[in-house]
């Protein structure tokens, strides 16, 4: 069966002079531009922790008492845990099959609502009734006794700040950064990558369809004249073309990022196979590079994510919940989740050309391995180093 044509014969459009490398001269760096998207709110992760630590967070905590839960300790509840974001999964999956009979018992029971109500309408008012402030009259001066300055709470302030002075050394060894990583909080969360100064009103929505539906790498890489471009383009296709006519400056865009990565960091390991790549476009082996880089974001993510969730993580048959990863991790993995779908391998099959990691791995054409597919690779195996560089999360 002949080829069909490649695409990376038709006729590009030169790439603007504007759209230079990233590398920025020595100096003060700019201020990001404020960008004008709207972004749909985030949950916090026992925000400010660090703050709330130091330098006396025991001091006057009768006060907090009284006024409610402070408010550091309110936001455990939103703190997760990727693993157990997992075994919830999965358990919620096995509730969900059981909706069925669930529903069929509820509409059974349903019917019987109004004749309860009534029942336990009677039933409370053939209750007798107490004047609570008679009973108890002293309470709101026993509360204050307690929990007061003057009360037990007031009497543990100093045993609280030697606490305190024994955490500060702690918290201070193990460092700001560190503890921002363990307990972002609301604005890190909700902060998109260097490369989103653009000057674009989009609504959070629009940005998650592009991500879910068109596989495209657009976190970190590449720099914000393009993405600008890919997110102003009217259609799928227009936005693929900005990533075939901008290559070049594509490709020295993720080199550049790569270069950023330390030694420490998650991803190290398989950053010098992802500048291997860069190489393997510029010296025209595309298809050889796109290879490697289905190869690579796969292999990292195996390797970062428990093997359940893995398999949870690609299905195609349902879209991943992102609702609770931060803006960051949502543009990463979102689009790549979009690269997995479905291609089964035989006679009849239709080899898409939008980038797939299953049609690369089982389905070898001109149609699949594409330049323009290679650096979109590319950039999901830079986007992915640089989200363990910036979140250093395991799964």
């Amino acid at each position: 069966m002949p080829d069909e044509p490649r695409e990376d014969d038709e006729e590009l459009e030169p790439e603007p002079e504007s759209d230079t490398a990233q590398s920025e001269p020595a100096g003060e760096p700019e201020e990001p531009a404020e960008s004008s998207l709207v972004i749909k709110p985030k949950p916090t992760n026992m925000a400010g922790l660090y703050g709330a630590l130091s330098p006396n967070p025991f001091k006057g905590i009768g006060a907090d008492i009284l006024a409610g839960v402070p408010s550091w300790i309110s936001d455990v509840p939103s703190w997760y845990s990727p693993i157990d974001i997992a075994t919830v999964d999965l358990g919620v999956s096995r509730y969900l099959a059981d909706m069925p009979e669930l529903n069929f018992g509820i509409e059974k029971y349903l019917p019987m609502m109004p004749e309860i109500n009534l029942d336990m309408a009677r039933l409370l008012d053939g209750m007798p009734k107490f004047d609570t402030a008679s009973l108890f009259p002293s309470m709101p001066a026993m509360v204050t006794d307690i929990f007061g300055a003057g009360g037990f709470v007031g009497l543990m302030d100093p045993h609280f700040e030697r606490i305190n002075s024994m955490l500060k050394p702690v918290l201070d060894l193990i460092g700001q950064d560190a503890l921002d990583r363990l307990f972002p909080d609301v604005d890190e969360r909700t902060t998109f990558p260097d490369n989103w100064a653009i000057d674009l009103t989009l609504d959070w929505d629009e940005i998650l369809e592009i991500v879910l539906n068109e596989a495209l790498p657009l976190a970190w890489v590449p720099r914000a004249a393009t993405l600008e471009a890919i997110l102003s383009a009217e259609s799928p296709a227009a936005r693929r073309r900005v990533y075939a006519n901008r290559w070049r400056s594509i490709v020295t865009d993720c080199e550049v990022q790569l270069q950023s990565i330390p030694d420490t960091s998650l991803g190290a390991d398989y950053r010098d196979f992802g500048l291997m790549v860069v190489r393997g476009i510029r010296d025209g082996h595309h298809q050889l590079a796109q290879s490697m880089s289905v190869n690579l974001f796969d292999s990292a993510l195996q390797r970062q994510m428990q093997e359940r969730y893995y398999k949870n993580f690609i299905n195609q048959n349902r879209r991943p919940d992102l609702n609770e990863f931060s803006v960051k991790r949502t543009l990463v993995l979102g689009a790549i989740w979009a690269s997995y779908l479905h291609f089964r391998p035989n006679a009849a099959a239709k080899i898409p050309r939008a980038l797939s990691r299953h049609a690369s791995a089982h389905g070898v054409s001109r149609k699949q391995y594409t330049r323009a597919n290679a650096v979109i690779a590319l950039g999901h195996v830079t986007g992915l180093l640089s989200l363990f560089e910036a979140e250093g999360w395991n799964v």
